[in-house]
Parts: structure tokens; sequence; C-alpha cells
């Protein structure tokens, strides 16, 4: 019998022949690279049932999970211990695998990423299986969940597939992980599929200002089998501890700067720049200040192996070269906040330091940890000359250009006796402070002046260059400090929500603060001070004509008649302005809106609170305009007076198109 096939069919069989042999010619062509696309990462979630099995340990149900990487979530305090074991068909069980639990292995607090993150253990990597099951040590082990993600695409579309393998295809050269020379080999994002796992709008890197620890961490992602996998599973593994940061923890990229596989090879983490302060998410409440270096695997009992260990030395020797750490050395830290360090404590930190020497757990593992001591002199030892320290710890260094700043002070090692030199520059490239000397140390004191007066407060350059006998010369210094310890003009708004607004205003003149570099942003505004700040957002021209009796003592009458001029005020009664009273919000719209005649009507009523007000109409006209958000939801406040913080805000929205 002679099989018939239909015209359509037999056209989307040739269409896809085509399809394949044109893929063949692509991938076989010299200039196209094919990257890591895997496929979309799959979270599961669920409900767990246990049952007692002996004292405070319990066992769940048996459950169908088709995941390659499994965890835990839990309301209130995590676990005692947990374990979790997979399975392909069900019957066949891996071993029992310790799951990590140590909740200080996240990103710092009041951060983005731990605002949003949720309660969750590390991932331990099953590979592909279709069913897990728990163990744990608790006293309620109902307020427990099963997570896990999915990342090995099973269940997706041939027309998935294909999408997976047309985005796979790059043309040109390599990606490659960027830095500077005489770095050692890195393994890019895009090898292991880092764009894959993250979240649908990911957030831009953020950054430390100096780097001042590297921590040593263990990826503990499978207990007892977590030193068995094989190279060519390291990047499907690193992809599945992204995956599970980002979906299971609410992260938004892989904890880790950097991981090392049994193997020597290493890997770039989170995305940022290797040569950068990329700001993640390895040690609680101190990331802002470090790097994390994690060994892929379990050093529990079981030390990374000599080609890790020689990676490690390679990664560490480079990295805290270029950020001028000294492998050796202490450094004080104050804790931005965790279980072992309260926030505002200072902790004595060495250079290279163990997860645990910050934080409530036992990573990198005792017979990881054990290496440091020896890992750290062989950094020290390692490549040419070097130059340690360079940086201040007091930046911004406090004090005002009136009464003079606390001294900045240099802490310099270097590794063979080194002909040196610092200089220190403005602004605009003008050197203001050098200094030189030869030696293996130097202690240098600026007294922040220049020709026998204070510096002006902004941000300064500074350079330490140096020159070795016989050998390469180490790498420079560059970095830069703050004198003042606030953002020009003002100090006293430093991280207001309403500063980036004070600042644009005091740009366009509108404001020349309170005092000398201050600002008084929580005091309440006047309506002379109002009118003053009008009659310069507008530019209006001085009257010579008296509107008002009480102002004739104010340094506001001028603004004040000013204002009268141009119709925006006819003062608080007959006759009079009242330029001390305080200016409420409802006021304040109105002064805008006339201040602004060409701005739209409202097409609808913003806020539930203003309907007995008189400036009601003149309110809805600012909000349609951007000009004001409310004091909460469907309120205005209208009442209430104005601080000068919320009078810059408006100011700059109206006059300077600002946006915050």
């Amino acid at each position: 019998m002679r099989t018939r096939f239909s015209l359509p069919g037999l056209l989307t069989r040739r269409r896809l022949l085509w399809i394949a042999v044109l893929a063949i010619g692509i991938v076989a062509a010299s200039q196209v690279q094919v990257r890591a696309v895997p496929p979309p990462p799959v979270p599961w979630s669920a409900a767990l049932s246990f049952v007692l099995l002996d004292g405070p340990t319990w066992e769940s149900d048996r459950l169908p999970a088709e995941i390659t990487t499994a965890g835990l979530s839990w309301m209130g305090d995590a676990p005692e211990a947990a374990w979790v074991r997979g399975s392909v068909d069900g019957t066949t069980w891996s071993d029992w695998m310790s799951i990590d639990l140590a909740e200080d292995h996240q990103p710092d607090p009041g951060t983005s990423e731990a605002i949003h993150q949720r309660p969750a253990s590390g991932p331990v990597y099953l590979g592909r299986v279709s069913f897990v099951q728990y163990r744990v040590v608790d006293d309620d082990p109902g307020r427990l969940h099963a997570e896990g993600v999915e990342t090995a695409g099973r269940g997706m579309s041939l027309f998935g597939r294909a999408q997976l393998f047309w985005r796979s295809l790059s043309f040109g050269t390599a990606d490659t992980a960027e830095a500077v020379a005489d770095q050692p080999t890195i393994i890019p994002r895009s090898a292991w599929g880092a764009d894959s796992c993250l979240p649908d709008h990911p957030e831009a890197p953020e950054y430390g200002n100096h780097l001042e620890v590297m921590f040593v961490h263990h990826t503990y992602h499978a207990g007892s089998a977590s030193n068995s996998y094989t190279e060519a599973s390291v990047k499907d593994l690193i992809y599945s501890i992204c995956s599970y940061h980002v979906n299971a923890r609410g992260w938004k990229d892989i904890g880790y700067n950097f991981l090392i596989d049994k193997f020597g090879n290493i890997y770039e983490g989170r995305a940022g720049g290797i040569d950068e302060v990329v700001w993640a998410a390895h040690t609680e409440g101190f990331n802002y200040y470090s790097t994390g270096v994690a060994f892929i695997g379990d050093h529990s009992t079981v030390a990374p192996t000599a080609a890790a260990q020689a990676a490690f030395k390679e990664l560490a020797a480079w990295k805290l070269d270029l950020h001028h750490v000294d492998p050796i050395g202490n450094v004080l830290i104050e804790s931005l906040g965790g279980p072992v360090y309260a926030e505002g404590e200072i902790a004595n930190l060495t250079r290279i330091s163990g997860h645990r020497d910050a934080a409530m757990t036992s990573c990198p593992g005792w017979a990881g940890y054990s290496l440091l001591g020896g890992l750290r002199s062989a950094i020290d030892q390692y490549g040419g000359a070097k130059i340690y320290g360079g940086w201040i710890l007091n930046d911004p260094v406090p004090g005002f250009p009136e009464t003079g700043y606390d001294p900045v002070a240099f802490n310099l090692r270097f590794t063979r006796a080194t002909a040196w030199t610092l200089e220190i520059a403005d602004a605009g490239g003008v050197v203001v402070y050098s200094t030189s000397g030869t030696g293996t140390t130097a202690q240098v004191e600026w007294n922040t002046t220049v020709g026998g007066e204070a510096a002006p407060t902004g941000r300064y350059s500074v350079s330490v260059v140096g020159t070795v006998e016989g050998e390469t010369d180490p790498w420079p210094v560059l970095d830069s400090l703050q004198l003042g310890d606030f953002v020009l003009p003002f100090s006293d708004d430093e991280d207001l929500v309403h500063e980036e607004n004070i600042i644009a205003i005091a740009g366009a003149g509108i404001t020349m603060g309170c005092a000398d570099h201050l600002y008084c942003p929580a005091a309440k505004v006047t309506r002379g001070q109002m009118a003053s700040f009008l009659a310069r957002a507008l530019d209006l021209p001085l009257s010579s004509f008296d509107h008002f009796a009480d102002d004739d003592n104010s340094g506001h009458e001028g603004a004040i008649n000013a204002l009268a001029d141009a119709g925006i005020t006819m003062g608080c009664r007959a006759g009079l302005f009242c330029p001390d009273n305080e200016v409420t919000r409802g006021q304040m719209a109105s002064f805008l809106s006339r201040s602004l005649p060409g701005l739209a009507p409202a097409a609808q009523d913003y806020f539930d609170d203003d309907g007995s007000h008189p400036a009601e109409s003149d309110i809805n006209v600012i909000a349609e305009a951007g000009i004001t958000r409310g004091c909460g939801e469907r309120a205005f406040c209208p009442w209430s007076p104005v601080t000068r913080a919320q009078m810059a805000s408006f100011l700059a929205r109206a006059f300077l198109g600002a946006g915050s």
C-alpha cells in the first residue's frame, strides 16, 4: 500500500528539511558561534505533607516534580535541618542530600533584592528528576513549602526548541569576559546561559565603592554528591543555581560574583563586569564591600582540588591586585546588618575571608576554610610587584570649607622596594598635593589644604604610581575621594527623597538655602519665602509698586510685590500678604496654577480630601500636569503646611521638568 501525503503536509516537511539544511550551513560558517541559550526556567512550588519518623524528624510524601533543582521555603524561622532526594522513575532514589539553610547567604538589608526576596534555602542540584521527597528536623513542618526549578526544558514544544536554537546563534566573534591584562581565563556569562535565568525585566547592576574583602564560599549544592559532577555538566549546574536564586529566592541574578569548578575553570557570576565591585548576594551585611567566589562542590570534609586551588590563586591575585587589596591584611568594616554583626557593628575581617567569618554558617566547609591561611600567603607572593592600599576609609571626608576637613591618610604597602609618587588632583585635573618616596611601606597624610586654605568641597582624583628596578611596574592606584561628607550644595539633605530636586532648584538659582551649606528641608515654608522662590523661578522683574502694608520689614518684599504685579497673589486679605504665615499645600497649588496659566484643565478628580477646599480645581490642575502626586492614596492633605523639601519637588516639577 502506497502512503499518501496531503500537499500542505508535504510542503511542511520540505520546509522543515530546508530549515534544517540552512541551520547546518549557518553553524558551519566560520563567523557563527553557538552560544549557551538554555530553556527558560520553570519555577515549581508545592505544599508538603509530612509523617513523623522519629522525634522531631519528619518525612514528606513522594511528590511528582519534573525539576532539576530543589529547595525549601518557610514562614517564620528556618527548620533545624533538612534533606532532599530525587528519583527519575519514583522507584530508584538518590542518596539523601543535605539542604543549606543558612539565611545570611543573601542580599544586604534594605536593598531591592532583600525587600522582594523570599525566605528559602539554598539550591540542591538533583539533575533531571521526576519525583522528590524531603526530610526535616522541625517542630512545625506544616509551615514548610517545597521549591524547585526546571531548567532542562522538558515539556517545551518543537517550536519553542527551534526558537532556542536560533537565539543561540551569534554572528561574529565569541563573547569574552573583558577586564585588564594579565587576568586569568574567565568563562563569560554567555557561556552558561545567564541571560535566560534573569527576570523578565532585569535590574541594572549596582556597584560598591571599594573592594575591601573577598569572601570564599562553596556551593554545597548536592550534599554527598556535590563533588561527583562532570566538566560537561558544570554550565547546566551554574544555570540551575542562577535560576533558583532568581525564581525561588526572588533575587535579580545569581548570588556569587565568580564560581570555580573542580577542573580549575573560572566562571563569571553576577553581571556588571568582572573588573568592577559588583554588589551581589552572597554574604548578608557585607556584599557592598566585597566580591564572592564560590568553589562548586561540598568542601565540608573534602578540600577543593589542586586545579581549583590553583585557579583561585590566579583569580584572587588578579582581582585583589586590580583593586589594591592586601591579601594578608585585615580591615574594619561596618556591617549593613545580619545575624552575626548587627547594622552599624564593626567587623574585623581578613581581606580573604570565609563566608563563616561574617555569618552563621560553616561555609566554605571545614576542609575549604582550613586552606585559606596558606592561600593568602601564596597569593601575596603570586606574580610581580604590587601596590596595596591607596584609598581612604573615611570617604566622603567630613568637614566644610569654612572650618576645614578631617585629614586624609593613605597607608601603602609595596611587595617590592618601589619608587613611588602619590598625587591628588581637583576636578579640573590640577594637582593640589604631591609627595613621593622609596621603600616597601608608606604612610601619607594630606591636611586637605591648598595654599594654606581649606580645599574646596568636591571630588578629587588620587593616583599612586610606582617603579621597581628590573621588574615590570606595578599596577597603579587610580582612585578618588570626596571632600565634604555631603553632595553639593547642601549638607542636610543627604538621602532624602527630595534631594535630587533640592539640588536641581539650587542649580537653577531658585534657592540659596537657609544658611551656609544648609537647606533646612524639614522647615515649613512661609508665604514670604514662597514669594521669593516663585519670583526667581519665573524671573519676574522687581516691582515699583507697594501692594501690601505688612511686608515693609520683610526681606521678601520685592518678590511679594512682583508676584502681585503678575497677578499671582492677591494677598491673604485686603491690603495684607501675611508674609510670616506658613503656606499650606492647597495655597501652594493655587500659586503654582496661577504661575503657569498654560496648564490644561483637569480631566478628573484626583483626590478625596480636597472637596471642601477652595483650591480644589487648582489641586487637580497641578495633579493633571504631574506636579503633585499627593500625600497618600487619593489624598492631597490641602490644609497641611508645605516643608522646604516638598517645595523643592513642587518647583522642580513645575519649572524644571524634573520627574523625581
